[in-house]
């Protein structure tokens, strides 16, 4: 912090150099009017560095600057600041970002720089800009490219979402519970299926019970924070009213849903010639187009023919409505149970009528695996039966053909022996006078 503008002529090299906060904050190209706030540690340390930049800044660019302690965020203990520190971190980063941005859309972006300060909390930074859509930037201490992060095209699972909002909320409010107990407010959850909650969740090391993770907190906050009420303008209500039976079905599905905040992240996207925002119901026609003014999101348009919204949505725009948002009327979804969308009208009872058969035939296959299986055990049972005769079977053969060679050799010994004696008797057998005269036998 000590160096001074005279050793370095180029001012871009000496806010490189100076500290990390100056170097990106040059990369943005800060205008005068931009505002800057510093979120620093709740350490004396933190504090002080805090103030050292904010004065630089203030010096360096002409902007305004603001100091924000993050209670909890510290390295000393590291359950607080999982607790604690990324807790307030986020609601922070919400006061300044998302709310701030709410004000006036039209005029306000907020950039969060992760740039500066704990590395541990980029990743959280990042998160945040994912489910939020804000923009963040990050520059390496040996570049001079600013590396920005924009908003993902992620998308979560919002129905499987939706099932857990009571347990997320019931841990919000007690702090922590037992994991069986956070796994029993999400009702018909097969076991089987709760590995894909665990992200929203965090295990505490010595009680074993489990609070929310830095994602779930997130969740939890946007539904809190960011759920709307829905307004129709009397165009929008026009066209609501005028449908029935499947489609009334789908639209009101369609309208609730857009009342939580992050399945309306989801389905929001911008047209090119308008400021209005528009909602997609995926796979259909229907589109919903408005705004959102603090806590009410109003529709102004309703459309249920695709070919009808290309052609009359980039014709209208934010200021046609605002000065009428008294004609909005609010809208409460129907009392009966919601009927997932479908193409057609029967698709859904279709889907789940084929469900059920497909299970069935499942069912039996898995049945003939299992004989079959059993068929192959019992065949394998049976070879190995089989082998061991034919190695007991084939030494019994050895033994006999050992046998048959030694009484074959026997016999070729009783032979000789026979034809000795032949011989011996025939000698014996000579009349007296050849004997004397040593003659053999005739």
């Amino acid at each position: 912090m000590s160096k001074k503008r005279t050793q370095s002529a180029d001012r871009e090299q000496f806010l490189a150099e100076l500290c990390a906060e100056t170097h990106s904050l040059e990369q943005l190209a800060l205008q005068q009017t931009d505002q800057v706030v510093l979120l620093h540690t709740e350490t004396d340390d933190g504090r002080e560095c805090a103030e050292a930049v904010r004065d630089l800044i203030r010096e360096e660019f002409s902007v305004d600057v603001w100091l924000r302690e993050v209670e909890g965020l510290q390295v000393r203990d590291a359950a607080r600041f999982r607790r604690v520190g990324l807790h307030k971190l986020f609601q922070i980063l919400r006061d300044e970002c998302v709310e701030w941005q709410q004000q006036r859309p039209e005029e306000r972006k907020a950039i969060l720089n992760a740039t500066g300060g704990f590395k541990a909390v980029v990743p959280y930074l990042t998160l945040f800009g994912v489910i939020h859509r804000v923009d963040v930037v990050y520059i390496f201490e040996q570049s001079s490219t600013l590396i920005r992060l924009p908003p993902l095209p992620i998308h979560f699972d919002y129905e499987r979402l939706g099932l857990a909002r009571s347990a997320l909320q019931l841990l919000r409010k007690e702090g922590v519970l037992p994991r069986e107990k956070f796994f029993e407010q999400i009702r018909g959850l097969p076991y089987e299926e709760r590995p894909w909650y665990e992200c929203l969740l965090e295990e505490e090391e010595q009680s074993g019970l489990v609070t929310l993770s830095g994602f779930g907190f997130l969740v939890v906050e946007a539904w809190e924070k960011d759920t709307k009420q829905l307004y129709l303008s009397p165009e929008a209500r026009e066209v609501y009213s005028a449908t029935q039976g499947e489609a009334r079905k789908r639209l009101d599905g369609f309208l609730s849903r857009l009342q939580d905040p992050l399945y309306r992240a989801a389905r929001k996207h911008s047209f090119s010639r308008t400021d209005l925002h528009v909602y997609k119901l995926p796979h259909q026609a229907e589109r919903a187009a408005g705004f959102v003014r603090g806590n009410r999101l109003y529709i102004a348009l309703l459309y249920t023919s695709h070919d009808h919204y290309e052609r009359d949505f980039p014709n209208h725009c934010v200021a046609e409505f605002e000065g009428k948002l008294r004609e909005f009327s609010p809208w409460t979804p129907p009392a009966e149970e919601y009927i997932p969308p479908t193409e057609i009208p029967d698709e859904w009872e279709e889907l789940m009528a084929q469900n059920a058969e497909l299970r069935k035939r499942v069912a039996v296959l898995e049945e003939l695996v299992h004989e079959y299986e059993q068929q192959e055990q019992a065949s394998v049972s049976k070879i190995q039966n089989l082998e061991h005769q034919i190695s007991e079977l084939t030494g019994q053969v050895d033994q006999w053909r050992q046998r048959a060679e030694s009484l074959e050799t026997t016999n070729r010994n009783l032979q000789q022996e026979v034809e000795n004696l032949q011989h011996a008797l025939a000698q014996a057998k000579r009349p007296w006078w050849r004997k004397l005269l040593g003659l053999p036998a005739c």
